[in-house]
């Protein structure tokens, strides 16, 4: 049976001690908001020119080779700088605020992450779950430059939440799986892991493959050799396969639907096979 793997989250807006803002579309978001999340097109893409799902034929296609580890640095310091500039306002100040105000605070705390946008809006890593990962990130931050620009140009309320809280979702999911998977230290990340985990709860329905246990275990080898890092156990699980979507994503194979099946699993061969060595003849003699 197949599935699409799209993670429900619910969230928080700004990195930070930020309130819980009313639900409704009568006021800006600055709290918690739930939506689905397809990871790289949601309607706010759509509706704002977003360029939707991406796939580079190689690491680098015709982005910029970066160096992932002062990636990994320069995020948690503009993490760091977001988070403060967050908590310089309390829930009774917020409260208080007018929609423009909350517009203004919640720019304000995206700016802090300009320079890191600009910088790797278009970055390519040799690890390509890092690439998913930043380019993720950088659609959430884009999102929300966005968001205040179509607020400045007509103050339509639904659309800022829209856009802003699409940003979010993106971010979201990314800095937290960052943080984890590359012992990334952030700052004031308990409410982030908290919406992570709602996302498991809420997105991650039981996976299904008619693939015996050998060939999972083979799917999730080749997963971890293209930088697709999982438990390498045989079973078929959610991790595995919104890490199959992921692939499916990044390589440019139609549908990204995250079913393992034989042709995701010959394409999982297929890739991985260009990154592991190949045996010279005189080892497959030693071997024969």
């Amino acid at each position: 049976m197949k599935r699409k793997i799209i993670p429900i989250l619910v969230c928080a807006v700004i990195l930070g001690a930020c309130p819980a803002a009313a639900a409704d579309t009568s006021s800006v978001s600055t709290g918690r908001a739930a939506g689905s999340l397809d990871l790289f097109q949601t309607e706010a893409d759509a509706g704002n020119g977003a360029a939707g799902k991406t796939a580079p034929d190689a690491p680098s296609g015709d982005k910029t080779v970066m160096d992932e580890e002062q990636f990994l640095r320069e995020l948690a310091e503009t993490s760091e700088g977001r988070a403060e500039a967050a908590a310089r306002y309390t829930g009774a100040e917020t409260a208080a605020m007018t929609n423009q105000e909350i517009a203004d605070m919640n720019h304000e705390c995206c700016e802090t992450e300009r320079d890191l946008y600009e910088k790797y809006k278009d970055a390519a890593f040799g690890d390509r779950n890092l690439q998913y990962l930043c380019e993720l990130y950088m659609k959430g931050l884009k999102n929300q430059f966005d968001a205040y620009d179509s607020w400045q140009s007509d103050g339509d309320i639904a659309a800022y939440n829209e856009l802003w809280d699409a940003g979010y979702n993106k971010r979201a999911l990314a800095l937290v799986e960052i943080a984890d998977t590359y012992q990334l230290d952030i700052p004031d990340l308990d409410e982030m892991r908290s919406a992570a985990e709602d996302l498991n709860e809420k997105g991650e329905e039981e996976a299904v493959t008619e693939l015996s246990s050998e060939d999972i275990l083979k799917a999730q080898n080749d997963l971890n050799t293209l930088g697709f890092r999982n438990e390498a156990d045989g079973n078929y699980g959610a991790r595995t396969a919104q890490l199959l979507h992921r692939f499916q994503v990044m390589y440019g194979y139609e549908p990204a639907d995250g079913v393992l099946d034989q042709e995701s699993l010959a394409q999982l061969e297929a890739e991985a096979s260009k990154v592991l060595p190949k045996e010279t003849e005189s080892e497959s003699e030693t071997k024969d």
